[in-house]
C-alpha cells in the first residue's frame, strides 16, 4: 500500500483487521514455501505464517533521476509533473510511463 498516504492506509488495515486478515507491516517477505497444508511466508524476522492466499502489495517507486538532473518540475513523491500532453515543465521534453503524474480520468 505504499502508494497510500498513512491516513488513508490506516483505514484499510484496519478494515482488513476487522475482517481477520493478517497484516505484517515493516518485516519483509524473505521466502514462500509451499507444502501439502498450503503456503508459507517467512519473514526477515523469522515469523512463519500460514496461509491460503498471499496478496504482495508492495508499490513502486520511479526512477526518475535522469528528470532531475535534467531540471525538469518533480512532485513530492519523485514523479515527473507533465501537462494534459505529457509535456514536462521544458516545453522541449515530454514525459511518459510509470514515472510520470497523471490526471486520474474520473476523480480529475
Amino acid at each position: 500500500m505504499a502508494p497510500l498516504d498513512r491516513e488513508i492506509a490506516q483505514f484499510i488495515h484496519q478494515e482488513l483487521i476487522l475482517n481477520q486478515v493478517c497484516v505484517h507491516l515493516d518485516d519483509p517477505v524473505e521466502s514462500f514455501q509451499y507444502n501439502e497444508d498450503g503456503i508459507q511466508a517467512k519473514t526477515k524476522k523469522g515469523d512463519l505464517t500460514k496461509t491460503d492466499l498471499i496478496i504482495l502489495s508492495i508499490g513502486v517507486k520511479p526512477e526518475s533521476q535522469l528528470a532531475i538532473d535534467a531540471g525538469l518540475e518533480i512532485g513530492p513523491r519523485d514523479h515527473i509533473i507533465v501537462d494534459d500532453h505529457m509535456r514536462t515543465s521544458d516545453p522541449s521534453i515530454y514525459a511518459v510511463g510509470d514515472a510520470v503524474q497523471v490526471k486520474h480520468l474520473i476523480t480529475g
